[in-house]
């Protein structure tokens, strides 16, 4: 049995997040110190007859990048991004669906947020 995400409080709660550094129960990463940081996020389509599927990665309430399937035929769909990026303390980082979009989500943990410090500044 699965489940579809929706909206952002959903993709807070329903994906998987590797505990590298410290993420709060919501899913965002708030830095302690200031540094040059890697971060990682995938998505899993929805699985839908047409692809609807819109993840990003958000900084501050800034998006850094996205991951889009939107198109096609085919059901199976997986995409991955990553940023490097400079946080000083305090700043955010976290993982949105964007409003009315979906992702698949069964268990398996395809739907996953990671990242680590590559050095301070």
């Amino acid at each position: 049995m699965h489940s579809m995400m929706q909206g952002q409080s959903e993709i807070h709660r329903k994906i998987s997040i590797l505990i590298l550094i410290p993420f709060t129960s919501t899913g965002t990463f708030t830095a302690t110190v200031s540094g040059m940081y890697f971060f990682r996020f995938s998505m899993f389509n929805n699985l839908a007859q047409t692809p609807n599927s819109v993840v990003s990665l958000m900084k501050n309430d800034e998006r850094l990048t996205s991951v889009w399937d939107v198109s096609g035929s085919d059901s199976n769909d997986m995409g991955s991004n990553a940023a490097v990026i400079p946080l000083v303390a305090g700043d955010a980082v976290y993982v949105e669906l964007m409003a009315s979009r979906l992702v698949y989500d069964d268990g398996m943990n395809y739907n996953t947020f990671s990242g680590f410090l590559l050095f301070t500044m």
